[in-house]
């Protein structure tokens, strides 16, 4: 073979291996682009609930009012997200969407509960600090609800812990909901995050419409799973609760 026809052979091999190399791009955007949908939601639910499950274990050992640690009501909440996915994993007359959906919210509550940890803390060093200097704590809760000032009368402090200054939505939600409408109330509703006595008086300090009313407060019962009335009789000035 001459070098002429050698030349040519390279040639065609290089345009060659060149259409392939484009051919296999091409197909690469094409199955990148694409969207591959599940035959069967059931094994990849039923896995998700199994680490959801294991991921409550672990954030359950570090229950706590601390930073870094997971409020009891968290751990309510995130418990009650997994009963749900577990109900429709359960049932069986649970269709395709409902596992898939199922399956997509807990996959996304997991990723939420890994970032949950208490965060808006005052420790009981705070505490201490503000007892022993007579100066009142003055913070800023930021949630889905808007700010909230949060006020520690330093005179008031009793036993220093730390405090969790977390306020959310709360999954009991719905129950306050219905008792305040079963008493006439009206108003906004939040719940506090924080698991036992503050050991010291708390003043928050929220928009409230309507000028002088009151406010009611709720103990949630844990063992009994259950709102307990603390008091109904909350002094809420204009702009205060």
């Amino acid at each position: 073979m001459n070098e002429e026809l050698r030349a040519k052979v390279r040639r065609k091999k290089r345009r060659a291996a060149l259409v392939a190399l484009v051919l296999a791009l091409a197909a690469a955007v094409v199955f990148t682009g694409m969207k591959l949908e599940r035959a069967d939601y059931t094994g990849v639910l039923k896995d998700t609930v199994k680490e959801a499950g294991a991921l409550l274990e672990e954030c359950t050992a570090l229950r706590g009012n601390g930073l870094g640690q997971y409020a009891p009501y968290t751990l309510q909440e995130f418990e009650g997200q997994i009963a749900q996915a577990q109900a429709v994993l359960d049932d069986p007359g649970s269709q395709y969407t409902a596992k898939q959906t199922a399956y997509e919210t807990l996959t996304a509550q997991i990723g939420q509960m890994k970032q949950a940890a208490n965060r808006q803390v005052v420790s009981a060093d705070e505490m201490s600090a503000l007892q022993a200097g007579g100066e009142d704590g003055e913070y800023t809760v930021e949630w889905d609800g808007g700010e909230t000032d949060v006020y520690i009368a330093a005179d008031s402090i009793t036993s220093p812990a730390d405090v969790n200054l977390a306020i959310g939505r709360g999954t009991n939600l719905p129950v306050l909901q219905a008792s305040r409408d079963a008493a006439g109330l009206t108003g906004p509703l939040f719940s506090l995050y924080h698991d036992g006595s503050f050991g010291a008086q708390l003043t928050l300090r929220l928009p409230v419409e309507g000028g002088e009313s009151t406010g009611a407060l709720y103990r949630y019962d844990q063992a009994g799973g259950r709102l307990v009335l603390e008091t109904d009789n909350i002094p809420v000035q204009q702009g205060m609760a």
